[in-house]
């Protein structure tokens, strides 16, 4: 069955009266590709969260150049300025979240076993870890040692869709990941 999805984001940048709106239209909503590793190193196959569990991402932040953290410094009370270590191996980044928002289109009823067991896939109640490879299919970019750090409160349930018996729900919620390697590019398939 062919799912569809209607989902606007609008997108632009304005001031009235000294307040900035963002408005920003998105279009179609991907799957992301995910893979799980347990600490003894094993990796599961490659999950694809619209067949897996119905879910499809319609904005996923990755950055492809972070934060770069800070080098380590002297400073000196008896000279001017900072004495920076600056490695031979450049400058490396920091870790970052970054907040995935995800949408649902289902049968009547189905989105909360969907989201729990979507929920305990990310967090490893699944039993296969918690270790996450992601992999953005719209942007095909993809991270290493992401793990789940929440969902957000705010979800948007609508039940009853369709004008026929066979209702359906849609939703949209947002979760927030934690990205441990910002640099290594991953693709999964």
């Amino acid at each position: 069955m062919q799912k569809h999805y209607i989902y606007l984001y609008l997108y632009a940048d304005f001031i009235i009266f000294g307040a900035k709106f963002i408005i920003r239209v998105m279009a179609a909503p991907y799957p992301i590709l995910i893979r799980k590793k347990k600490n003894n190193g094993t990796t599961t196959a490659v999950v694809n969260t619209e067949t897996a569990f119905g879910m499809v991402a319609s904005e996923i932040p990755f950055h492809f150049a972070g934060d770069v953290k800070e080098p380590y410094k002297n400073d000196w009370h008896d000279e001017d300025g900072v004495e920076a270590y600056l490695s031979d191996e450049g400058l490396f980044f920091n870790a970052y979240d970054m907040e995935v928002t995800f949408l649902y289109k289902g049968q009547q009823n189905s989105f909360s076993g969907n989201l729990r067991d979507f929920l305990d896939f990310l967090s490893g109640k699944d039993g296969d870890g918690a270790r996450l490879t992601i992999y953005d299919t719209y942007n095909n970019v993809g991270r290493n040692d992401v793990y789940f750090k929440s969902i957000s409160p705010d979800v948007f349930v609508k039940q009853n869709v369709s004008n026929n018996a066979n209702g359906q729900e849609i939703a949209s919620f947002k979760v927030t990941f934690n990205v441990g390697d910002p640099v290594t590019d991953v693709v999964l398939t």
